[in-house]
């Protein structure tokens, strides 16, 4: 768009109305754009073009058959106009879904950056600076603020760690989350990774239960009897259990249907029926940490330890069991089966050990612990925005041990903390919960077996018109689903997403020009800035 000049008067700009040749210059050149109508950028027109020349393709042999080779198979129109009211009903009803998840994610985004704006400008005014110390912890937590809403955007987007380049910056140096701390561990000491199990493991024959339940193990000549694999009989009518190696309710990548809860797992079947059903297995004394880990390829196999956890313990409280059912979890006659190696057997005699003294895992940061402890079962997690905002409330509370701050502050602090964490609840509700696959799926085939038989039933009125008419038909179609698709997660890469990177661009030089040109204390600021 064409600026307009500008004149100054006593400091103070005024508009310079252009001539009127200017005038008509300036409305060509506004009305000379490029229509949306030819604009292929931001459109659908790509997702829609396979499904299009589909449809047109099968058009064009009906058209074929019914005027070459004269075979006729008409549709009565008045079928497919019924049909049109309820695919018409099931279209509106997928859009208006998606684009109120679209406007929820943007309404989402304001009361984030309006609640960073209010902590950032009561942090940098009311917690007083008496030392360095002051004020480097206070930058850290304005920094840390904004930190939360880079790591918001890269949690969105399935991107985890903190090697990005505008999410560095804004953390204390030298400073590892612990939602990555374990992935470094591994990399710095993979002597301190669980491997890849190859056992123990599970061996269920559910059609033999009692013969062939058997794990590696000496036959009498002193050979070693490989491990029998798992059998499965379709026609078997023993109960079947399920050890689910990656229980997530994120989706594996955009457009990936949650999937839901199995009657099967072994979360969902009482421990009595498993005891029944298998009674010379130690599946019932086990939790289902303990079972996934003991699956060889599950997604826990390469858990990092800590040098704590390697130390003390392996697997620590992970099977809540008292000491002397816990020792049988290895015994000769279970379903769980270790290699006759060195380091298993290792292994087998810490885990036995442990149970026999009873050593429990202390807290991190908590002197004492007791038998109420929640089980440590070795798969706790953290995502990065949440821990950031535990760093901030704690040093809020900090600042009140301290007498630098007071209650009202700290009430008001915590107020906007936990609208940012139900924001953060409330995006990931979005993006982890994405339209049913049952309603997507039957929206795809009654499109699909619309436009299917619609030259059917206009090709003995239209002829080969039949071809654009169904083109237009299913781009339209086609176009309208496909927008549904593309705007119901708004924080990904796609053309009609939300700008996430220019938002947290924006707070940020918000925040950095509050830092610096802003005072953290003034005795006249109405009077000349200071």
């Amino acid at each position: 768009m064409h600026t307009l000049q500008t004149h100054t008067v006593e400091g103070y700009s005024y508009l310079k109305k252009p001539t009127f040749l200017g005038s008509v210059w300036i409305y060509t050149k506004e009305q000379l754009v490029w229509p949306d109508v030819l604009r292929w950028k931001g459109s659908v027109l790509l997702p829609t073009l396979p499904g299009v020349l589909a449809m047109t393709t099968v058009s064009c042999l009906v058209c074929l058959f019914h005027v070459t080779f004269e075979v006729s198979i008409s549709i009565p129109v008045s079928v497919l106009g019924t049909v049109s009211v309820a695919l018409g009903l099931l279209l509106a009803f997928r859009v208006n879904t998606a684009y109120d998840r679209y406007w929820e994610g943007r309404k989402l985004i304001q009361t984030v950056t309006a609640t960073i704006r209010n902590v950032a400008r009561q942090v940098w005014i009311n917690i007083p600076e008496e030392t360095e110390q002051d004020h480097l912890e206070k930058m850290r937590c304005i920094k840390l603020l904004l930190a939360f809403f880079v790591a918001t955007k890269h949690h969105l987007r399935h991107e985890y760690g903190i090697h990005y380049k505008d999410l560095e910056v804004l953390l204390p140096p030298k400073w590892e989350p612990a939602s990555v701390s374990k992935n470094k561990t591994s990399e710095a000491h993979p002597e301190l990774v669980k491997k890849p199990m190859t056992s123990p493991s599970i061996h269920i024959d559910l059609e033999n239960d009692d013969e062939t339940r058997q794990g590696p193990g000496e036959e009498a000549d002193g050979t070693t009897k490989p491990a029998l694999k798992k059998k499965f009989h379709i026609l078997s009518q023993a109960p079947a259990v399920m050890v689910s190696l990656t229980d997530s309710i994120k989706p594996k990548s955009h457009g990936n249907y949650m999937e839901s809860d199995d009657p099967t797992h072994i979360s969902n079947v009482r421990r009595s029926l498993i005891e029944q059903e298998f009674p010379n297995s130690t599946m019932p004394q086990m939790s289902t940490a303990a079972l996934k880990n003991s699956i060889p390829g599950s997604g826990d196999s390469r858990r990092t330890l800590s040098r704590e956890e390697y130390g003390s313990g392996l697997l620590d409280e992970s099977v809540n069991l008292l000491p002397e059912q816990a020792v049988h979890d290895y015994g000769s006659s279970s379903g769980i089966r270790s290699v006759p190696n060195s380091k298993s057997d290792h292994i087998k005699h810490r885990f036995l050990g442990q149970h026999r003294k009873s050593i429990k895992r202390r807290l991190d940061h908590s002197e004492f612990t007791s038998e109420e402890d929640l089980p440590y079962q070795g798969d706790s997690d953290l995502s990065l925005p949440l821990e950031i905002l535990f760093r901030v409330a704690l040093y809020i509370n900090q600042a009140k041990a301290a007498n630098k701050i007071e209650s009202t502050l700290v009430s008001v602090t915590t107020s906007s903390i936990d609208i940012l964490v139900n924001s953060l609840t409330a995006f990931e509700r979005i993006v982890h919960t994405p339209i049913p696959k049952a309603y997507n799926i039957h929206l795809k085939q009654a499109v699909v077996m619309y436009i299917f038989f619609l030259p059917f039933a206009l090709v003995d009125t239209v002829g080969w018109l039949v071809a654009p008419i169904v083109a237009i038909v299913s781009f339209t179609l086609f176009g309208i689903e496909a927008i549904g698709s593309e705007i119901e997660n708004p924080f990904g890469y796609d053309d009609n997403d939300l700008p996430l990177n220019k938002y947290c661009e924006e707070l940020k030089k918000e925040v950095e020009f509050i830092i610096y040109h802003i005072p953290s204390r003034s005795t006249s600021i109405l009077l000349d800035g200071h």
